[in-house]
């Protein structure tokens, strides 16, 4: 998980920003919010944390000057700035500041989550070994034997596009974890849980071959013909008939 810092000074504001989404669904955990922008620096001072997401106006230090300060102590640091203001101005200055994001408030949760999407593959990227190794390995294998499952139980009908919808990652970075996590390409996956079940059905002995063939995905009775024989080296109507050995 990648850790957040929120930075506010509006209490009940952070309260419910914490709440409006489900963090660890996106990669993400909260471990510290402040009120004041001086604690927090302090705080980030002495605890890693790879993205801060700060309000630009309050007391005593304001986000902006939070986010130049923050920068030079932590160049690589992801910053998000919260702002009521659409003015020009402090978006200059936020993009001065190099802060990675900026959004208006009242916050729009979906542009929440896409924002918090973007990043995770972003510093998913940077720290690609963190996909097999380091805290993250648990949270990786975890994600994909949720989808191993997931197409155990719906191989009929699942696609990467229908996993990258329930996962919130892009179909690229679905294909490119599952790759890295398992040792084998998500369609090849697919095929290998489709092609065993249609197996198993014909072995059953009570079914068509062309209502197999719609069981397991294929509309088209050819087309699954021609993947069967491919994979198995034998045609179905060789298996119905004779059998042979896996």
């Amino acid at each position: 998980m990648y850790k957040v810092v929120l930075v506010d000074d509006e209490e009940l504001f952070l309260e419910g920003f914490k709440k409006m989404i489900d963090w660890p669904s996106y990669g993400f955990e909260i471990t510290a919010s402040f009120s004041n922008a001086n604690n927090a620096l302090h705080f980030l001072m002495e605890n890693p944390a790879d993205l801060v997401i700060t309000d630009i106006k309050m007391p005593f230090m304001d986000g902006l000057e939070f986010s130049r300060q923050l920068r030079g102590m932590k160049p690589d640091l992801d910053i998000m700035i919260l702002s009521g203001y659409s003015d020009f101005e402090y978006a200059r200055k936020a993009i001065q500041h190099r802060v990675n994001n900026y959004l208006l408030k009242p916050v729009d949760v979906n542009e929440l989550a896409l924002t918090l999407m973007d990043l995770r593959e972003k510093l998913d990227e940077m720290n690609d070994t963190e996909i097999t190794i380091g805290t993250s390995a648990g949270y990786y294998n975890d994600l994909v034997d949720g989808i191993k499952k997931n197409i155990q139980r719906n191989y009929r009908t699942i696609s990467l596009e229908s996993i990258a919808l329930d996962t919130k990652m892009s179909t690229n970075y679905v294909s490119k974890i599952f790759k890295k996590v398992s040792g084998q390409n998500f369609s090849d996956y697919l095929l290998e849980v489709k092609m065993t079940n249609a197996l198993r059905l014909i072995g059953n002995g009570d079914l068509k071959i062309y209502e197999i063939a719609y069981m397991i995905g294929y509309d088209n009775p050819k087309n699954f013909t021609r993947a069967f024989k491919k994979y198995w080296g034998h045609s179905p109507w060789e298996y119905k008939e004779n059998g042979f050995k896996k």
